[in-house]
C-alpha cells in the first residue's frame, strides 16, 4: 500500500496551503536510501514564489535548488560516521541573517540519528527557540536512535509503512480510544459534556493522552487506507468496531481530522492544561466538514 506516503504528502500539502508550516520536521523513511526527491520537492514548495499559483518546474529559485547553489538552503550530512558539533555551529552562524530571496530559509539535516549528544545539544536551542522564517527538516531511517529531546521539538512525518498496531499497544488501550472516537463522531461537540466519565477518569496523565493520540492517528490512517483501497494495513479484523466512523466520513474529512489529531498531539508536548486542550480537540475535530 502507498497510503503512508499519500497521507504524509497530504499533511504537508495542507500545511503549505493553510500557511501552517512547522518550524521543524522530522521525516522518517523506511530505509537508509533517503527520498531526496520528496524532501527537495517540499523545500521548493516552501520557498518557490509560484507554489500557490501553478506547478513550478523552471523558476530561478527551483533551478538553483536543483543545482545546489541556492543560498537560503543549507544541507548537513554526516562527516564520516557522525554529524559533528562544528557543522551545526557553522549552520547557526550562517542562519543569523534574514533570508535573502524568500520568506523562508531552510536547513536539512540528513541522518539525524547520527548526531551525537554534543551535536544534538548544539542544535537543540535552535529548535527550542526558532527564529521566524527558518524551517528545519531532519531525516532519518532509524528514529529510535534520534535523541528524544530532538524528536519532541519536531513534527514527525512518517513515510514508513506502519506496523500492525498489536505490536505496540494493548487491547485495553485500543478499546478505550475506539470507544471515545465512536462517541466523539456521534455526539460531536456535545462530547465535552461526557468527557469526564468517558476519558478523564481513564486517561489520567499526559503520557497516556499522547499514547492515545498515537493510536487515534493510526486508526484514522487505516480508515483512510480502507476508504482508498478497501483493505486494512495496520489493523486486523476491526472493521466492525470502526464501521460507523467509516460511514460518517469521506476521504477529505479523514485527511482533515488527521491534521487536527497531529496538531493537538504536538500541542500536548508543551501545553500544561490537558483538559482545556482536550476540549479544544473536541471542538476542532467536530468542526471538520
Amino acid at each position: 500500500m502507498i497510503v503512508a506516503n499519500e497521507i504524509s504528502k497530504q499533511i504537508l500539502e495542507n500545511a503549505l496551503n493553510n500557511n501552517k508550516i512547522s518550524h521543524a520536521y522530522l521525516f522518517e523513511f523506511g530505509s537508509s536510501l533517503e527520498n531526496n526527491e520528496l524532501v527537495f520537492s517540499f523545500v521548493k514548495k516552501i520557498v518557490c514564489p509560484y507554489k500557490k499559483t501553478k506547478d513550478c518546474t523552471n523558476c530561478n529559485i527551483c533551478n538553483r535548488i536543483d543545482n545546489g547553489n541556492y543560498p537560503d538552503l543549507k544541507i548537513i550530512e554526516p562527516d564520516g560516521l557522525w554529524i559533528k558539533k562544528e557543522q551545526l555551529i557553522n549552520l547557526q552562524n550562517q542562519f543569523n541573517k534574514k533570508s535573502i530571496e524568500s520568506e523562508y530559509m531552510v536547513y536539512i539535516i540528513k541522518e539525524a540519528d547520527k548526531m551525537n549528544l554534543s551535536a544534538a545539544n548544539t542544535i537543540l536551542k535552535f529548535l527550542e527557540e526558532p527564529e521566524e522564517g527558518i524551517v528545519a527538516i531532519l531525516t532519518t531511517s532509524n528514529i529510535k536512535n534520534v535523541l528524544p529531546t530532538i524528536i519532541s521539538r519536531c513534527q514527525i512525518i512518517s513515510f514508513k509503512t506502519q506496523k500492525k498496531i498489536n505490536n505496540d499497544y494493548n487491547n485495553d488501550e485500543l478499546q478505550i480510544v475506539i470507544e471515545f472516537l465512536n462517541i466523539l463522531e456521534k455526539n460531536k461537540k456535545n462530547t465535552i459534556a461526557y468527557i469526564d466519565n468517558d476519558w478523564n477518569n481513564i486517561v489520567k496523565n499526559r503520557e497516556e493522552i499522547i499514547k492515545c493520540f498515537d493510536i487515534m492517528l493510526l486508526i484514522y490512517t487505516d480508515i483512510l487506507n480502507y476508504i482508498l483501497f478497501n483493505s486494512w494495513e495496520i489493523f486486523e479484523n476491526i472493521e466492525n468496531l470502526l464501521g460507523n466512523i467509516i460511514k460518517l466520513n469521506s476521504k477529505d474529512t479523514i485527511y482533515k481530522k488527521i491534521n487536527v489529531i497531529i496538531d493537538i498531539k504536538e500541542k500536548l508536548k508543551y501545553n500544561t492544561n490537558t483538559n482545556l486542550l482536550m476540549d479544544k480537540f473536541i471542538i476542532e475535530f467536530s468542526g471538520v466538514d
